[in-house]
């Protein structure tokens, strides 16, 4: 059952009451609303200023040569290789209990998942965190000095004694491994004997 006024309430408020007061209340309404207009366009205008010199600024900002690092945009595959990797990390920071946010199910795990890849992207087209420059590039740093990883980047000597290395290394496992399974094998037949 609702409730049904006879009319509008306000109106009808307005009109029982003193004219002398209805007329300095309407000033003193009028008074704020002027007021709140005055400040809202002063700091919009102050906003468009900071936006403009920002832009200004920014333009004819030069990058930092006085040490090695000059801002530089890096490969489109380190940006997609960041992105990839915070989307992960920003998938499982967000909250369990979103079905209020997302949905429920299949279709609330889809919008999730893509509102993390957009932030991700976004945070990657804006430099990133680092994370693509240590994992994709072709050297660490051994203190200050750059060291080439073999094989990328090293001499073709290094990169033939990496991969001897790398095949030595998977020899020696099969050679475990095949030693371990002959030692099974003969302790599951010393079982079976009576």
């Amino acid at each position: 059952m609702a409730i049904k006024p006879p009319g509008d309430i306000l109106m009808d408020v307005a009109k029982a009451a003193d004219p002398a007061r209805l007329a300095a209340a309407r000033e003193k309404l009028q008074a704020q609303s002027s007021q709140r207009t005055a400040r809202s366009s002063q700091a919009s205008a102050s906003a468009m200023s900071f936006a403009a010199d920002f832009r200004a600024k920014s333009m004819t900002a030069k990058p930092d040569t006085s040490t090695d690092k000059v801002a530089a945009r890096p490969p489109e595959h380190f940006v997609k290789f960041e992105a990839m990797v915070l989307q992960n990390f920003l998938k499982t920071m967000m909250p369990e209990d979103t079905q209020s946010v997302y949905g429920e199910g299949l279709a609330g795990e889809m919008w999730q998942g893509l509102l993390a890849q957009q932030v991700a992207e976004s945070i990657a087209t804006r430099g990133g965190i680092g994370i693509a420059e240590r994992v994709l590039s072709d050297h660490y740093l051994d203190g200050e000095k750059k060291v080439a990883i073999a094989g990328i980047s090293g001499k073709p000597e290094e990169a033939r004694l990496q991969e001897d290395l790398s095949e030595a290394l998977v020899e020696e496992i099969e050679r475990q491994a095949a030693k371990a399974l002959d030692m099974d094998m003969a302790a599951k037949a010393n079982s079976a004997k009576p």
